[in-house]
């Protein structure tokens, strides 16, 4: 019964089963490759057409290229601290943008704030509570004009308050 009708080897199905895989994968990859194109053309359509669509990830901090000038000053008070006092003012030499104020006091006992003031105003949403691991503010006004007179308030209060060791840290942009 060789090359009869109906007369087929184990071969002769194995390689059927291939030629049939082979055929239906040569088509799915075919269908595969225009259903992605279809995809990234669609997705390319809808962030050109209406970006706000899109969602993007986001830093939480805001990150500055290369050539933007970011100036970070810290603020050191060594010493011990028992009253309120205004150690730190200076008039800001350029007009700048803050960016971020934190603080940090290495012992405190009683209550300590740390303000940043700009013209007589606070630019923070409300005094900075400082404790023994740094701490940020929020930021309630960001711009500083060109020649503003910039003060770092510290407020001391509480049952035989002190402190000692404090530090701020206002970051500006140009």
């Amino acid at each position: 019964m060789l090359g009869g009708q109906g007369s087929e080897t184990p071969g002769d199905k194995e390689i059927q089963a291939l030629k049939t895989i082979k055929r239906f994968s040569g088509r799915a990859l075919g269908a595969t490759l225009a259903l992605v194109l279809a995809c990234a053309i669609g997705a390319a359509i809808v962030a050109s057409v209406s970006p706000g669509l899109v969602r993007t990830a986001q830093a939480a901090v805001q990150n500055f290229g290369p050539s933007v000038p970011v100036y970070a000053m810290p603020i050191l008070m060594p010493g011990a601290y028992t009253t309120t006092i205004t150690p730190v003012k200076f008039k800001m030499p350029y007009a700048s943008r803050l960016v971020g104020f934190s603080g940090v006091g290495r012992t405190l006992s009683g209550t300590f704030t740390i303000d940043l003031q700009v013209a007589g105003a606070s630019v923070l949403a409300s005094p900075l509570t400082l404790s023994t691991s740094v701490s940020d503010a929020v930021i309630s006004t960001a711009a500083v004009a060109d020649e503003a007179e910039v003060t770092l308030v510290l407020t001391v209060s509480g049952t035989s308050p002190t402190g000692s060791d404090i530090t701020a840290m206002p970051i500006f942009v140009r």
